[in-house]
């Protein structure tokens, strides 16, 4: 683990200071990097739930642009009859 000191310099960022982080520094930061971490988990089993349910939404939507193809079909084939007939 480092401990960096930095500064904005326009949307770049300087860094002052890098150095090893002491035993003290690193126990001072673990419980939030844990912390972090169990944040990101939860995250994670959120979007993987809502992936859970990503095939039905894409059938769904393959099922409706079927349905949309044969309505264009049908609305083509009906306006050539009506131009085509006397």
């Amino acid at each position: 683990m480092v401990v960096s000191v930095w500064t904005p310099r326009g949307a770049a960022r300087r860094i002052i200071s890098l150095k090893k982080a002491n035993h003290r520094e690193q126990a001072g930061r673990m419980t939030e990097i844990e912390a972090a971490l169990a944040a990101m988990k939860e995250d994670c089993a959120a979007i993987r739930a809502r992936l859970d349910g990503l095939p039905a939404i894409l059938a769904a939507i393959e099922a409706a642009s079927e349905e949309v193809r044969q309505l264009t079909a049908e609305v083509r084939k009906r306006t050539r009859a009506m131009f085509d007939s006397p």
